[in-house]
Order: C-alpha cells, then sequence, then structure tokens
C-alpha cells in the first residue's frame, strides 16, 4: 500500500489566518482571538450586535454592581456553576433513590438505566454513577452525589455562565475588565470572521472558519503532554490509527472492553528513531523488524486503562525505551490532513520542540512499517476458522477483525498497568470461541446461552450487538451487554439489553 504521508494542510495555513486582522497585520499575543468560548456564539446570518449581546449575557449575570468583571466576581461566578454542578448530580441520585433510604444500591444503578420494555435509553451510560461513586465501593449516598463535580464543572471551560475568558480583555491592566473593554474586544473577534467588515456573517464567512474553530477547540481540550526530549540527530516519526484489524488475547484495558493490535515493523536504517504512535482504540502494537533502530516508543490512545493512562501496550521493545502517556495524548486521528490530525501535529510541535520529520495515519492495520508509513492490511480467508472457533461465527468475526486472534503473553507486554488474559475475548471473535466450545449455541440469529460462561464478550454494541437467550437453570454471565439484548426463558426476569430488546417480552 502505498505511503500515507502529510504535508502542511491548507487547513492549518486557514488556522494562521484565522488569527490575522481583516486588514492583514497579525493580531497582537495580549488581543482578541477567535476562540472556542466565544465562537460558539457565531453562526451564519449573525450579526454583529446580536454577538455582542449573546456572548456579553455571561459577563452581565456575574458582574456584580455592574462595576466591571474583577477576580471576585470570577470566583463567585464559579462557585455558582460548581454548585449547579452539584445540584444536577443531586437530581441525578434523587430519580434513582426508588426506596428513598438515601443510598444508591447496584440495583437502583441498573433500574435508572432501563426505559420502556427494559430496554436502556441510548445515552444512559453507567458512568454517570461511577463519577459519582468516587471511592468505588460500589455504594452512593447523597453526601457522596453532592460531593462529586457535577458535569457542568467538567465543562466549565466552554459552558453557559464560564467568565474566566473575558479576564483577557482587561487592557489596561487595572484587574478589572468593564463591560465597554468586553464589548470592543467582542467586536474585534467578530471582524476575524466578518471578513469584508459588513457586520453580518455570510454563509461562506461562517463556513471557513469551522475548520479552524475545530483544531482550536480539540487543542484546547487536549491533555498537555510532557514526553522525554528528543536527542540531536533522532528522527521523529508518529502515525495516528484508529486500531488494529486483529485481536489479541491480553487486554490492557480490562476484562469488560475490548481492544485490538497490529505489528508495528522497523527499516533497516542508520538513524535512531523517535516513534510517536497514537490510537482510537485500545491497543497492544507487537514490534518486529530492526528494533536496535527504535530510540524511544511513545504510545498514546483515546482511551484509558485501570491506570489512567492511555490503554496502550507493546510487546519487543525493553520498558526503558517506551512511555505510555496520559489518555488523549495528542488527541486521536487517522485521516491526514483531517483537522484531528492538524491539531495532533500542532501538539506534537509543542511538546518535542520541532515538527515530526514523518507524519501519517490510516483507519485499520494488519502491520505499520516505519518510517516508510507503509500499511498492510489482512488478506485473511473466511473459511480459515483456527479449531475450537464455530466456522460460521468466525466469518461474521473476519467482517470486524480481518487479521483475526492474535496469541499474546500478557508478561511480555509493556503497559501503563497491569496485562491480563481476556477470560472470554472480545465481539464475534469471543461467539465464535464459545459457540464452538458448545457453551453457546446459534438459534436462528440468536445466541443461545446453554452452559456457564464467564462473562459476555466485550464490545458487543453498534453493529456488534446481537440476541441473547439464556436456557433455564444457566447462571447469567457478568459484565456489558453493550447494545445487545438477553431474554431468559423461564421468565423469570424480562428480557433486558439498551436496543436489541425492544418487542421482546
Amino acid at each position: 500500500m502505498r505511503p500515507v504521508i502529510v504535508r502542511p494542510s491548507r487547513l492549518a495555513a486557514l488556522a494562521i489566518l484565522m488569527t490575522l486582522a481583516p486588514g492583514g497585520a497579525a493580531a497582537q499575543d495580549s488581543g482578541p482571538q477567535l476562540s472556542p468560548e466565544f465562537a460558539r456564539y457565531l453562526r451564519s446570518g449573525l450579526y454583529v450586535e446580536q454577538f455582542v449581546a449573546e456572548a456579553l449575557r455571561p459577563f452581565r449575570a456575574a458582574d456584580v454592581g455592574n462595576d466591571g468583571l474583577d477576580a471576585a466576581d470570577v470566583a463567585l461566578a464559579r462557585r455558582r456553576l460548581d454548585a449547579f454542578g452539584r445540584a444536577q448530580n443531586a437530581s441525578l441520585f434523587v430519580g434513582a433513590d426508588l426506596d428513598g433510604d438515601g443510598v444508591l444500591s447496584q440495583e437502583e444503578r441498573e433500574l435508572a438505566r432501563l426505559g420502556p420494555a427494559g430496554a436502556r435509553a441510548p445515552g444512559a451510560k453507567d458512568e454517570r454513577f461511577d463519577r459519582l461513586d468516587r471511592d468505588g465501593d460500589g455504594r452512593i449516598t447523597l453526601q457522596d452525589a453532592v460531593s462529586a463535580p457535577g458535569p457542568s464543572s467538567v465543562f466549565r471551560g466552554v459552558g453557559e455562565g464560564s467568565v474566566e475568558p473575558f479576564m483577557a480583555f482587561d487592557s489596561d491592566g487595572d484587574g478589572r475588565v468593564m463591560a465597554s473593554e468586553a464589548e470592543q474586544a467582542l467586536r474585534r473577534i467578530f471582524s476575524i470572521v466578518d471578513r469584508n467588515g459588513d457586520g453580518l456573517i455570510a454563509t461562506e464567512e461562517f463556513q471557513a472558519a469551522q475548520a479552524p474553530l475545530r483544531i482550536a477547540a480539540i487543542e484546547k481540550n487536549a491533555p498537555s503532554c510532557e514526553v522525554p526530549r528528543v536527542a540531536d540527530g533522532q528522527q521523529i516519526v508518529a502515525f495516528g490509527l484508529s486500531g488494529g484489524d486483529a485481536v489479541p488475547t491480553a487486554t490492557v484495558v480490562g476484562q469488560n472492553e475490548d481492544s485490538t493490535t497490529a505489528e508495528l515493523v522497523i527499516e533497516e536504517g542508520d538513524q535512531p528513531l523517535y516513534i510517536v504512535l497514537t490510537s482510537g482504540d485500545a491497543m497492544i502494537w507487537r514490534v518486529a523488524g530492526a528494533k536496535d533502530r527504535v530510540a524511544r516508543l511513545v504510545l498514546a490512545s483515546a482511551k484509558a486503562g485501570p491506570s489512567g493512562l492511555s490503554a496502550a501496550g507493546v510487546v519487543g521493545l525493553p520498558a526503558d525505551k517506551v512511555m505510555v502517556a496520559p489518555r488523549g495524548c495528542f488527541g486521536s486521528f487517522s485521516k491526514p490532513g483531517s483537522p484531528e490530525a492538524d491539531a495532533a501535529r500542532s501538539a506534537l510541535r509543542r511538546a518535542l520542540g520541532r515538527a515530526p520529520d514523518a507524519f501519517g495515519g490510516a483507519y485499520k492495520a494488519t502491520a505499520l512499517t516505519l518510517p516508510a508509513m507503509t500499511v498492510a492490511k489482512a488478506s485473511r480467508k473466511p473459511d480459515d476458522a483456527p479449531a475450537g472457533f464455530d466456522p460460521r461465527t468466525w466469518r461474521d468475526a473476519l467482517r470486524f477483525a480481518p487479521g483475526g486472534v492474535v496469541e499474546i503473553d500478557p508478561a511480555t507486554v509493556v503497559a501503563g498497568a497491569p496485562v491480563v488474559a481476556y477470560e472470554v475475548l472480545p465481539q464475534q471473535v469471543g461467539l465464535a470461541k464459545l459457540v464452538g466450545e458448545g457453551a453457546i449455541e446459534r438459534v436462528g440469529g440468536t445466541f443461545r446461552i446453554v452452559k456457564p460462561i464467564p462473562r459476555f464478550p466485550a464490545g458487543l454494541a453498534g453493529a456488534h450487538s446481537v440476541g441473547f437467550s439464556l436456557a433455564p437453570g444457566v447462571p447469567r454471565p457478568k459484565g456489558d451487554l453493550g447494545h445487545s439484548c438477553i431474554a431468559v426463558e423461564d421468565g423469570s426476569e424480562p428480557a433486558s439489553g439498551r436496543f436489541g430488546c425492544r418487542g421482546r417480552p
């Protein structure tokens, strides 16, 4: 497959242009720039007077005494926003505390996730309650709820009521921002998008601003990434992958999450390599080839492992050459030239002190060769089911994981948290194994559980979701059903699951 190499994109150039004043002179570092906090008020067909009025609403609400915004006003606004977040937590708690005893049991947490006929409502995730259970003991009290940060606190930087960004408009440095100062700054911000200066944002002006704004938002929300320095003479190679196209037998993210794996092949050469790899999936990389060329490997993933670091690991390199970065470090990208890729390139430049020498991305891969940036895809035949796997379900599995299954010894993986073997392989690969072992039978389009299994395969959401039935006398497995459904044949409990159970008794 031909190399996927990114050159400076037009989007990145546009992002630079958007920080220029209409006359072409670069805005001063201390002057207003187009940032997500104020850009969210912009839309096509908006007049400058409307923009100023809407953007000033949080300012007016926080300006106690109408004497200008100062540090005390900002602190009070922050406290009010935190209190509103705690009120949201309390509302969530009270609505789920069905017996009114002041404690949320695990059963009440599960019931809170259910919609009509036992189907879990879209978007109603248990993470809402995990956020409240700060000590992880599974027991949530009202005090726990009001002590945890609320959703509004998490998104304070861009939420309604956020006033910290206004303090950047203190033009005379007296620690107080008057409404007139804020209005002048907002008008200058508006003029960045209103390129013809007619006081109205035309459709084409609004559309032109979207890409750089998206890059700015990604960069603003990305964690700061401290990585080992690049030594003189090292070649920086960065690559983003959505994920590998094979399923590992080991997990860096826990039993309830799916993960993928791909091979990283290092070409022969004399120049040492400083490699940064990002992925959307939880992922284990398997290094082969000229391993000695690797001076440093930095791994980042959009998913978090049990330790809070990126859910990523590597086989084939010593631990002293590997750094597992915080979750989301450098962002997640797979399409060169996308806003996500441009934001990642910018973040890498800041963290490493210079731009990558080679930069690329791809959606999925069986093997990635660096620094050539060539991507190989699997060519496995559907009939090549491994021993012990059901051939029919294996064919289903190859639609999602054409690379099949890769055996990985957890003891050989360098990661940011302990690595363990999957009790049950994830997604359709796991189903194929369970059917092949006789623990599950395929009855039409349903997977009938006829023998005890440790847990549901992880990752049975979206296109991976299926319908289960539980034979009489078989205990319900542990784990997360994802978007799948399970019906209990003896009728002792209603069908449950997020989407697949609609219409079932």
